[in-house]
């Protein structure tokens, strides 16, 4: 959609000057179909024009490069919990007021919680939680869940160059 792809490379080119970032990427899609409305990034390379551009922009970074999911894993993590049949979305979790001893780290969420059920978990975006209930459902739960989900494979969009994500294996995992 050439609209949604103009305003979505204005953004991004708005949001890396103001924050002084080196690039941004979007893809924006119909949440109905998964049909891609537009993909961007900042900053832009001009194919017509490459000897002008700099090399290291020659590619859409939207799907040639990887990159930490971050929180949108939480979501991932809980759905392929609920889909084990172990957890709901009423059960609870005691989210240590904030502070919790992974091994010889310690996760922190950015506020003091104390018990929620996993749908506050998921508002909230409770790193604590969600640790706790995939502790619960154990890891190779959580690989079949996330495996089903695609990670680790190419998503078969008809985009050249893209990567596979990397998934390692449960006994690969740390605590």
């Amino acid at each position: 959609d050439k609209n949604i792809q103009y305003i979505a490379e204005e953004v991004l080119a708005e949001t890396v000057e103001k924050f002084k970032a080196k690039s941004a990427m979007a893809i924006v899609m119909d949440p109905h179909t998964g049909a891609i409305l537009a993909m961007a990034q900042a900053p832009v390379f001009n194919p017509n024009n490459l000897q002008n551009g700099d090399r290291a922009n020659w590619r859409n970074r939207n799907v040639a490069d990887r990159y930490e999911a971050g929180s949108v894993m939480k979501i991932f993590s809980v759905a392929a919990a609920l889909e084990t049949g172990m957890v709901t979305p009423a059960t609870q979790y005691y989210c240590e007021n904030g502070a919790y001893a992974v091994g010889r780290k310690i996760v922190r969420d950015t506020k003091k919680l104390g018990t929620l059920t996993l749908s506050d978990i998921v508002k909230v975006s409770s790193n604590i939680g969600v640790i706790k209930m995939s502790e619960e459902i154990g890891k190779d739960n959580l690989y079949a869940g996330l495996k089903n989900f695609g990670f680790g494979e190419k998503t078969g969009i008809e985009c050249p160059g893209e990567a596979a994500g990397y998934l390692s294996a449960p006994n690969a995992w740390s605590r």
